[in-house]
């Protein structure tokens, strides 16, 4: 018997981070949402299709203005999304190796399997399996 076999490492709680991600999940598809249709009735959409052709400098500033803010605040809500995702799937898999469960690789390894090209097509799914 090894001596880390009898040291008991106990499970950290997922649940917070769960929430987290959900909630942050959700301002995200409202906002997506929400865009989409506001962007049907708007006036960059109506510039892009040619409706409106003539268009005074500071109106256009605005449209231009308007949409950059929405550009990046979808941007930063996507990844404020990803890496709740990533914190939560961290921690239930090292809660999976702390439970004494044989793993495929460590915790590093699944966060960085998201980021590494051929790998993350389908590394991330067999991780999940395994939670």
């Amino acid at each position: 018997m090894d001596i880390l076999d009898s040291v008991k490492i106990p499970l950290r709680d997922n649940s917070n981070r769960g929430k987290i991600n959900l909630i942050v999940f959700y301002i995200l598809a409202v906002y997506t949402a929400i865009h989409f249709i506001l962007g049907r009735f708007s006036d960059h959409t109506a510039l892009l299709n040619g409706e409106i052709v003539e268009m005074q400098q500071p109106e256009l500033w605005k449209v231009w203005a308007w949409t950059f803010f929405n550009v990046i605040l979808n941007y930063t809500l996507v990844i404020v999304n990803c890496i709740c995702f990533l914190m939560w799937m961290a921690r239930a898999y090292a809660n999976l190796k702390r439970t004494g469960q044989e793993t495929e690789s460590s915790v590093a390894m699944s966060v960085w399997s998201y980021f590494i090209p051929i790998v993350n097509l389908f590394y991330p799914y067999q991780i999940m399996k395994e939670i």
